[in-house]
């Protein structure tokens, strides 16, 4: 049989396929992005034919995992964290991957810093981060009585690196700030660019289903 070729116009910045050309991309708003490819159909079916994954039956899953929940002890990001439960319930589910985003300057890090100590106090935590040395993320703990007891630095851009070393210390949070100084060595681009920040976004999500 034959190969079906066809033509697509595909986004340099985040992949996405538009069966015309136009000068902007709908997905990501990248102007003169659009790229024409040559793509061959049956190479596609052919990739598309794999085995299934297995499923899982939520009518016998327990409630274990919902019952422990990182809780932080701030009110207001818990509540957010488990909208509808209980107070005392609510809190970071392990396992979950949380994006923290705002303007400069509104305190995020500050925030994170907060939630590293509540959590630290009774769990190993990881800080990453690509903006700040360790005596300056020391320097902000200090200012807010933060005790960093259970608290490791890693001062890292490099995913796999990030990943690796998660991987051994098996911590109970890791707070990444932030991902738009984080890049991976098997995706092009720079680090901030939409394909880094979502490569890295999935490996880390994958980090945490595991």
């Amino acid at each position: 049989m034959p190969s079906k070729i066809s033509t697509v116009y595909i986004c340099s910045n985040c992949d996405a396929q538009f069966p015309k050309w136009s000068g902007r991309c709908l997905e990501c708003g990248g102007w003169g992005t659009l790229q024409l490819k040559t793509i061959d159909q049956k190479q596609q079916d052919r990739a598309a034919a794999v085995s299934p994954d297995q499923v899982i039956d939520l009518n016998q899953l327990s409630a274990q995992t919902e019952n422990n929940r990182l809780i932080t002890g701030i009110q207001e990001l818990d509540r957010v964290l488990g909208s509808g439960l209980p107070a005392g319930q609510a809190g970071l589910m392990p396992g979950s991957l949380v994006l923290l985003g705002g303007e400069p300057g509104i305190g995020k890090s500050t925030l994170v810093a907060q939630i590293a100590d509540r959590v630290g106090r009774n769990s190993q935590v990881i800080y990453t981060s690509g903006e700040e040395s360790a005596g300056q993320i020391k320097a902000r703990f200090d200012r807010l009585g933060i005790k960093a007891e259970n608290i490791k630095f890693l001062n890292q851009t490099n995913a796999e690196k990030i990943v690796a070393t998660v991987s051994q210390l098996k911590p109970a949070l890791v707070i990444i700030d932030s991902i738009q100084t984080i890049y991976s060595s098997n995706i092009a681009g720079e680090a901030g660019g939409i394909n880094q920040i979502r490569g890295c976004a999935v490996s880390f999500l994958e980090l945490a289903k595991n």
